[in-house]
């Protein structure tokens, strides 16, 4: 039976009967917020950045994410065939705003985590393990729809050829949910993560079908480089791009 639960948020959730068959669809949308600070002392500049972010606010919230999970593993990727209008460049940005560059796969299993990017033309697979989220579990709570969340807390340090960058993250997941799934590779705690803000940057889910019919057959990355984080980071140093 399909129940349909109006968010607070002015969200819709589209949730199917949950028998734990362990097939679960979840589509993310992204907000853009405050990507510019307020320069006060040069309005005509500020002027031209808030115009600048309100598209870029736009942009952003015409792109899907999809997280699909097939009991113990899972994908996280951006919707192909998104008709968006705005220049390449520009894409690349909202796109990757918020780390969400490339195709995230985890499996709780075996505690693995793999981020598939390209860069320069070559495809590198970042391997790292899923207990190295260190989560500060808090007793702060909120109902998304009918669910009781909880947040949770972490750090991720980010190092590229600019430096290296200590970001704060915010997550909102429901254990009566009980997959240890998010979005953009955050995973690891007791239920799944709807929503998370990092980078100026929040993700939130927008549709979730537990015990889905649609097809949930995940492919571990497997094509181009195996490297480590550590690994791929001198690479895109001495190629001089940037990874959030």
């Amino acid at each position: 039976m399909k129940k349909i639960i109006l968010l607070s948020t002015l969200l819709l959730f589209t949730v199917l009967s949950f028998s734990q068959n362990g097939k679960v669809f979840v589509m993310y949308k992204k907000d853009i917020i405050n990507y510019y600070p307020i320069n006060n002392s040069n309005p005509e500049k500020q002027k031209i950045m808030n115009t600048i972010q309100d598209g870029l606010k736009e942009s952003s919230n015409s792109l899907r994410y999809n997280l699909i999970i097939n009991n113990n593993e899972s994908l996280f990727s951006l919707e192909e065939n998104l008709a968006i209008e705005t220049d390449e460049k520009s894409l690349k940005f909202i796109v990757g705003a918020g780390g969400a560059s490339g195709d995230f796969y985890m499996n709780l299993k075996t505690k693995e985590a793999i981020r598939s990017v390209e860069l320069s033309g070559e495809i590198f697979n970042i391997v790292s393990n899923l207990d190295s989220i260190k989560w500060q579990i808090t007793n702060e709570s909120k109902l998304i729809g009918n669910y009781k969340c909880y947040k949770a807390l972490t750090t991720k340090v980010v190092e590229n050829n600019v430096g290296i960058f200590k970001h704060p993250v915010e997550a909102w997941f429901v254990p009566e949910i009980p997959f240890g799934f998010g979005p953009v590779g955050f995973g690891g705690l007791p239920g799944l993560i709807i929503e998370i803000q990092y980078q100026n940057v929040r993700f939130y889910a927008s549709t979730i079908e537990l015990n889905t019919k649609k097809g949930t057959k995940i492919v571990k990355p497997a094509k181009g480089k195996e490297v480590t984080k550590d690994e791929y980071n001198e690479i895109s140093k001495k190629k001089g791009r940037m990874i959030f």
